[in-house]
């Protein structure tokens, strides 16, 4: 509909790469894919899809996960930065977690 909103929660970042990682894991054994997506690419694909003004909000995540005390167990942790920001990772896959939203044209 006219003026309705596209919002996505996914892994987007500002680098012209994209990205497709197949995790085989115990709870995944035959295989669970994640891509990453470049801003560009998303920006290309919302505006040909009729919407505009796409705005990419990289998420924060405020709280500390603690790492799992078993390697075997994949599951999200945060790496602590210099500057008190933290990096959400899943095993060894860096997480760039994005809030991306675009307007349907009027």
């Amino acid at each position: 509909a006219p003026g309705g909103w596209f919002v996505a929660f996914d892994y987007f970042h500002p680098f012209e790469q994209r990205v497709a990682l197949t995790e085989t894991s115990r709870l995944h054994p035959d295989g669970l894919t994640f891509y990453l997506r470049p801003y560009g690419v998303m920006q290309r694909l919302v505006e040909e899809a009729g919407f505009e003004s796409p705005a990419f909000r990289p998420f924060h995540l405020p709280i500390d996960l603690p790492p799992p005390g078993d390697p075997s167990q994949i599951t999200s942790y945060t790496v602590n930065r210099q500057d008190g920001g933290r990096l959400c990772f899943r095993g060894t896959l860096y997480q760039p977690w994005c809030h991306l939203t675009a307007q349907r044209r009027r």
